[in-house]
């Protein structure tokens, strides 16, 4: 009876953990994606130091993140992400309206992927 109580324990413990992981990615993908729209719309008014500004507190929220991302994430979607924001930081810096809304586009892509595999099924407890 004591390895089933101990089972059910452990089988409890990987459930709640693969919960706050998901929550934990939700809410820092959420929060890039929103900094990423909001580049976009300072870019749109011409605002392009306050864009940039933006874009680099994205890149350094995701870099705070590394140790987490890097145990609970593919390396290959971390990589990508890192690619795509610091690829963002410099499109802002060119002040050019078309290639900052193509990087914008990219981080969304790249952050919508992580977020979808990374949401809560079965799957992601098993």
């Amino acid at each position: 009876m004591k390895k089933e109580i101990a089972v059910s324990a452990v089988f409890a413990l990987l459930i709640f953990l693969a919960v706050m992981n998901v929550r934990f990615i939700g809410k820092l993908t959420s929060e890039i994606k929103s900094m990423t729209e909001e580049t976009m719309t300072l870019a749109q008014r011409g605002e392009w130091d306050r864009a940039e500004k933006l874009a680099r507190e994205a890149a350094e929220l995701w870099e705070k993140s590394d140790a987490r991302t890097h145990l609970v994430l593919r390396h290959t979607a971390i990589e990508n992400a890192d690619i795509v924001l610091n690829a963002h930081i410099g499109f802002m810096s060119s002040r050019n309206q078309k290639e900052a809304q193509g990087s914008a586009r990219s981080v969304r892509s790249v952050i919508n992927g992580i977020r979808e595999l990374e949401c809560f099924r079965l799957g992601s407890i098993f």
